[in-house]
């Protein structure tokens, strides 16, 4: 026995405002509008989770003899490291995968700070650079007025005085 596709019962027909198939308008979706802004689970996408509220607490740690606060995942990392330095397997492990991803992603976008930083340092390079730049020119240009210019010619060392000209022409 075959089986009828489902569908539409009927299509709607008549004049009227409501009935089937026809919703209130007051009660349909506008254009624009977001009935579920957060998603399935209803949580909202900013907020963070107990893991990251955790991971974000920053923690006491001694670095070097000095006592400092950093991010407990930063602690964590810093923990391994040690740890790995001083022989423990495992951790060598958990340093190894993290270094082994962070190279398959790439190395990470600079900041809006570290930009700017970036930015400042590349005009001070490219100012130095040109003050170089300068700085031997003149000394060429010094170089060339205080050295007489000599030229080799039918095997006799010639010198070129530069108000006469090129003497081979």
């Amino acid at each position: 026995m075959a089986k009828t596709p489902k569908g539409p019962k009927k299509t709607p027909s008549g004049d009227y405002a409501i009935g089937y198939a026809r919703p209130p308008q007051h009660s349909q979706v506008k254009p624009g509008q977001v009935l579920n802004p957060h998603g399935r689970n209803g949580k909202k996408a900013g907020e963070p989770d107990a893991f990251d509220k955790v991971r974000q607490r920053r923690s006491r740690v001694t670095v070097d003899g000095e006592v400092v606060m950093v991010p407990t995942d930063e602690a964590f990392y810093l923990l391994q490291f040690a740890k790995a330095m001083a022989g423990d397997k495992a951790a060598a492990k958990i340093v190894a995968q993290e270094l082994a991803a962070r190279r398959r992603l790439g190395p990470m976008p600079l900041s809006p700070v570290d930009l700017a930083q970036a930015e400042v340092e590349e005009e001070q390079k490219r100012a130095l650079a040109a003050r170089l730049v300068q700085l031997l020119e003149d000394k060429a240009a010094a170089k060339r007025e205080s050295v007489p210019r000599i030229v080799y010619r039918d095997g006799k060392l010639v010198p070129i005085d530069p108000q006469e000209g090129d003497p081979s022409s």
